[in-house]
């Protein structure tokens, strides 16, 4: 499950005391998308998307909801507090728990990342 793991080219796209939303590359230089579901467990879900619904989604053109849908996978990341992973698990989009799911308007982004500019 190396693929779900961000490697490189990390940014913090947006962070508050119970989110996290970032950006980054895996060891095969796709683009991972995450953003913490649950902070008590520290459980996080990674995306692996087409190149293009990301250009969509970071020009506002759909929804963070509609970009998850379309993933080509999904993982829910479990980290320790240390940083080290407990498990990675590939999931499907119906997995997810509906209240851990964004709003079908939800954006997040006020500035386009690094990546993509």
């Amino acid at each position: 499950m190396k693929e779900a793991i961000i490697t490189k080219d990390f940014e913090m796209l947006l962070e508050d005391d119970d989110f996290e939303f970032y950006i980054g590359k895996n060891s095969n230089n796709e683009i991972i998308l995450g953003h913490l579901i649950s902070i008590e467990r520290l459980t996080y879900l990674h995306i692996l998307c087409d190149y293009k619904d990301l250009q969509n989604y970071f020009n506002g053109n759909i929804s963070y909801l509609s970009l998850i849908k379309r993933a080509n996978k999904l993982w829910l990341v479990d980290k320790q507090l240390e940083g080290e992973f407990n498990e990675i698990k590939q999931i499907l989009f119906d997995d997810i728990p509906k209240e851990d799911l964004p709003l079908d308007t939800s954006f997040y982004l006020l500035e386009k990342p690094n990546l993509f500019k």
